[in-house]
């Protein structure tokens, strides 16, 4: 009975939430430690994508690392409904050729209520996969088109690590952007770089009315 009255308080303060403003939700997800904040990104679709989004102070400091490695952050936001944000990804090519993109759990343990961060790099493994796996055969004119998953060719985990190997027809034409948004090669940069988000493209690594 107990158990049954805080999840039936659970979601009368999460349709609260959900029913205001979104500007006023702002505000008061802005109020928010990260832990709590995780908390609410876990208890719904809208307030996962508010928690992360980029006006909330928490998020001031976070450096944007490049639209692969957002890719696979939000696949791991998916699949854990976390913000993109809170996860350690990180480009290792000197340590594996293969699985050059490594995000370490241990920080999660909090703010997920786990223990065993081995097990979870399992569970998180074998979702990506199913992600992957799942994804149709994409032929699409632009890369700013494909799903964030398309990204990842493969994923593996190692310990309480998650490893993950890149698929090049999605991730080689977005770093050819971010190179020409750099100003290279000097002849053909048509903007220079800014971080501002390409065309079509939204925080969370969907396409635009979509």
């Amino acid at each position: 009975m107990e158990q049954q009255l805080n999840q039936e308080q659970g979601q009368s303060s999460t349709s609260a939430l959900t029913g205001l403003p979104n500007h006023v939700l702002l505000i008061v997800l802005s109020q928010l430690d990260l832990f709590s904040l995780c908390s609410c990104s876990r208890s719904c679709t809208l307030l996962s994508k508010m928690a992360a989004h980029p006006s909330l102070p928490i998020w001031q400091k976070f450096k944007h690392d490049g639209w692969v490695l957002w890719d696979v952050r939000c696949v791991l936001a998916r699949v854990l409904r976390l913000p993109p944000q809170v996860f350690h990804v990180q480009l290792d090519v000197k340590r594996s050729h293969k699985f050059p993109v490594t995000v370490t759990l241990h920080n999660l343990r909090p703010l997920l209520g786990v223990t065993d961060t081995e097990e979870l790099a399992e569970h998180v493994s074998k979702a990506v996969q199913d992600q992957i796996a799942r994804l149709k055969r994409w032929r699409f004119s632009s890369w700013q088109q494909l799903p964030p998953a398309a990204s990842i060719s493969c994923c593996r985990a190692d310990r309480s690590t998650v490893r993950a190997s890149l698929h090049f027809e999605a991730a080689v034409p977005q770093l050819v952007h971010l190179l020409q948004q750099a100003g290279w090669p000097p002849e053909q940069a048509a903007v220079a770089a800014g971080g501002a988000l390409p065309a079509g493209r939204t925080m969370c690594g969907h396409v635009q009315g979509a």
